[in-house]
């Protein structure tokens, strides 16, 4: 018989407990590497704007690598989860 592995525990979502499924998101949003690198940028914006020394250009720059490198982090997210795996087993008779 087969059997489908749920990692949601369909009693704690109906049953009303979301505390659970928020306490899931937060855990993986904080060890998410696009969340800090979004973070990063929108902080250092943020200070850079209130630094009238510092030039735009640079911290444009610094906000644009942090946008490449976001999405060059989820790309690959991407395509980890579209790459299948095929596992040949050997013919026993051979």
């Amino acid at each position: 018989m087969w059997q489908i592995s749920c990692p949601v525990k369909p009693e704690r979502v109906w049953g009303g407990n979301l505390i659970y499924l928020w306490e899931r998101n937060m855990k993986s949003l904080l060890h998410s590497r696009k969340f800090w690198l979004a973070v990063v940028a929108l902080v250092q914006t943020v200070l850079f704007q209130f630094v009238p020394d510092f030039p735009q250009e640079v911290w444009l720059s610094i906000n644009g690598v942090l946008a490449v490198l976001i999405a060059a982090i989820a790309y690959e997210d991407g395509s980890e989860k579209r790459a299948t795996v095929y596992q040949i087993q050997d013919d026993p008779e051979q």
